[in-house]
């Protein structure tokens, strides 16, 4: 389920009669901060895309979101650990974080197409020298694309199908959008054993997406993806995994500081633990309010930093990072 991570955040159109047009702004653009609801999971199995065509309403208003949150947050590629192993072309990293570290899906945008390249982790990594088109702009009703994806090691490669199927009003507990288009994308993908050929794997990807236009964040996503094997010619289905997930607030709510060296700081807001993951040693850590008041400072001498905030007060601070060559970064969070 490697290939499952990446959420592809994109959003857009217009019109409730005229048909709603995407162009590269609903991509969350470098610095922001997604925060996304998730829903149980009797919700997931059960939910229901709805229908197709023109002027659709989908009331999703008692979507479920028990599931609690998770934060992803969008930096310049050439911030990030692992950038020096993709094609130099990737303008952007998505991260995230696993139970082992930060995870990054790589990806290039410009005016005219969106394209992922891959997923690195500690743990884990794919690295497409063809890229996956996600989107190509501008996209409208009943505009659609192919295209295939490629990756050396291991042996992957597979084919997208992108089409937008309908649009019309989203209702979610969040609120209510016009406006909306509604964008369905299948992929079949195949890990490829090349000592052991009858092993291999194959996977099938279906998302269904919602998005608004000059909104940059997608205001809802299904995603199944089902891994199958294939033994004298007859299909067998051996795992899946679904997801459902809204955006708490579609709008740009929290913008990272320009970087003087990378660092991930993440989640933010945070509850009681605060992570901190850098490209180099950092020295020191220093907690501020917004009066300049210090309320917490400690020395390190490490890339990977747990914070403990449990005995400093819920608000806004600026946290100060300081290299062993003395490089000084600040970053705004906010401690609830």
């Amino acid at each position: 389920m490697k290939h499952f991570f990446l959420l592809a955040f994109v959003c857009s159109v217009a019109g409730i009669f005229a048909q709603p047009v995407i162009n590269s702004n609903v991509i969350a653009p470098v610095g922001a901060v997604t925060t996304y609801l998730k829903s149980g999971v009797a919700a997931t199995n059960n939910f229901n895309p709805g229908a197709a065509g023109a002027n659709v309403t989908w009331n999703f208003a008692t979507l479920d979101t028990s599931l609690g949150a998770s934060v992803q947050y969008t930096v310049p590629a050439d911030t990030t650990y692992y950038y020096s192993e993709y094609p130099s072309v990737v303008n952007r990293a998505v991260g995230g974080w696993t139970g082992l570290g930060p995870a990054y899906a790589y990806t290039y945008i410009d005016n005219s197409k969106y394209e992922y390249y891959g997923t690195r982790s500690f743990s884990d990594f794919k690295i497409y020298q063809d890229p996956q088109k996600q989107l190509t702009f501008p996209f409208t009703y009943s505009n659609q694309f192919t295209d295939t994806f490629y990756d050396e090691y291991p042996v992957f490669y597979g084919n997208v199908a992108v089409k937008a199927d309908a649009y019309g009003t989203l209702v979610l507990p969040t609120g209510t959008y016009s406006n909306v288009l509604r964008i369905y994308t299948r992929e079949v993908y195949r890990e490829y054993d090349e000592n052991s050929p009858q092993d291999s794997l194959f996977y099938e990807g279906k998302y269904y997406r919602w998005y608004q236009p000059n909104t940059p964040n997608v205001l809802l996503e299904y995603a199944s993806v089902v891994q199958f094997y294939i033994y004298q010619g007859q299909r067998y289905d051996a795992d899946s995994i679904k997801r459902v997930s809204i955006t708490k607030n579609p709008t740009i709510t929290s913008i990272a500081e320009p970087v003087s060296f990378a660092t991930a700081v993440y989640p933010n807001p945070a509850g009681n633990t605060l992570m901190i993951n850098a490209e180099t040693y950092i020295d020191g850590v220093t907690l501020t309010d917004l009066c300049g008041k210090t309320v917490l400072q400690q020395n390190f001498y490490d890339k990977n930093i747990q914070l403990n905030l449990e005995n400093i007060a819920a608000g806004a601070y600026c946290l100060q990072l300081t290299t062993t060559d003395n490089r000084q970064k600040t970053v705004k969070i906010i401690h609830y």
